[in-house]
Formats: structure tokens, sequence, C-alpha cells
């Protein structure tokens, strides 16, 4: 993670180039196809902080900060952030005396509140509509009818339809079954889950719901599946 103080450079990444200015959190995991700089000398000195953030979840906290909201975080010289940038620093010199375990929950508060940071301004410059359509992306397994998540941002279901097949290429209905189904398949296989529990958690509202997708998929009931599965020998 690094952070930007002075001068202006540029990232090059997947998604094409994107101007990096005083202010900004820039993001990037080991390995990503991505590099910055400049292709022409600069104008002003370069002035940053960075830090190699590592430990349990960061790495995955980051990499889906940065497919959901983008590598790149303008928030200012003078915002919260940055302050607590500056102490995870100061905190993970070797002279701090800090220990590993509060340094780990420092770096997770942190990552978390620019995480929130990040939703905050992406919710501000989205529409209600456009805001659905991530909802849906995000959680395809909340119980909640298409209906009753476009009601919950203020918008019409056929509005919500129409937008998300615009934004997706397919119909909400498609992967909201899709991504259910899935999510079902897998704790079958997966895990020793009362039925009922798992229709609950892949976000089906009926055991019956439930039933009936995975005979669709697989041609055969939850339980008889979940057996046949087991059944078939285990490679070592």
């Amino acid at each position: 993670m690094q952070f930007t103080r002075a001068g202006r450079i540029d990232l090059h990444d997947d998604r094409g180039q994107h101007p990096v200015e005083p202010g900004t959190f820039l993001l990037f995991n080991y390995g990503d196809n991505s590099s910055y700089g400049k292709r022409h000398p600069l104008r002003e000195p370069y002035v940053c902080q960075w830090v190699s953030l590592f430990g349990a979840g960061v790495v995955e906290h980051l990499r889906a900060l940065i497919e959901r909201h983008g590598p790149i975080h303008h928030v200012g010289l003078d915002h919260p952030l940055v302050e607590q940038h500056d102490r995870l620093i100061d905190m993970a010199g070797p002279e701090s005396g800090v220990e590993p375990t509060e340094l780990a929950g420092h770096i997770h508060h942190f990552v978390m509140a620019l995480y929130d940071f990040a939703d905050l301004r992406f919710k501000a410059q989205r529409s209600p509509v456009q805001q659905a359509v991530q909802s849906i992306l995000r959680r395809p397994h909340q119980p909640m009818s298409l209906k009753e998540i476009a009601a919950q941002f203020g918008v019409s279901r056929e509005h919500l339809s129409r937008v998300f097949r615009q934004t997706v290429g397919r119909s909400a209905h498609e992967v909201l079954a899709e991504a259910k189904c899935q999510r079902a398949l897998s704790l079958l296989e997966q895990t020793r889950l009362p039925i009922g529990e798992v229709a609950r958690q892949a976000g089906y509202s009926s055991l019956h719901h439930l039933a009936r997708h995975v005979h669709e998929a697989t041609g055969i009931a939850p339980t008889a599946y979940r057996q046949r599965v087991n059944a078939q020998p285990k490679n070592n």
C-alpha cells in the first residue's frame, strides 16, 4: 500500500492508465499485472510512503477491495485515514515494540476503514438502481426476492431488471438462480448441514425451492445428491 504525499505518477494495469495524485492510496498485490511511474520526466519530485501488509485475511480483503472499487483511492492529505496510515507505519517499525497481534488488529482496522470509505464514496456516486445491481452481485445468496431488493433501494422491479441486464448481460433471475444453486450444491458436497440449513444458507425461501432447483441441476433430490457425492471414491 502506497500513499502519495507529493508529485504525480500513473498506474498501468488491465483496466488502463490511471493518474495517482497527492492524497491517494495506491493498492497492489505482488504478482499483479500492473506498473506505475511516468513515461516522461517528472515535473516535480514524487514523494510517497509505503508499507507491505501481510497476515491472515489481509491479502483477501485487499484483493476484494481492488476488485470492487479499484486500486486507487483518493482521500486527500488531511483525511483521518492518513493519520491511521502514518500510525501504522510507526507501529510496524522494529523499534516500536508493538506486539504482532496488536499490530495485526490495527492493520485489519485500517483496511476495513478504507473499505468503508470506498463503499460510501461508491454509494454517493451511484444511482439507487445501480446500488441495487451491486447489492445483488455482492450478495447473490441473500434471502430476498428481486422485488424486495428493488423496494429496499426505492426502485421498481422492472427498472432493476432492465438495468441489471444492461449492466451484466444476463437477467438477474438467471444470475441469482445459478448462484444459489451452486452454493447449495457446494454445501451439500462439503458439509453435513441439515437440508433445511443448506436451503437457508443458499438463500432459498423454502425446502421446496431448494429441492426443485437441485433436481433441475442434477436430476435428483438434495439428499440423494449428497449421498451420491459421498459414495464416490476420494482421491488421495
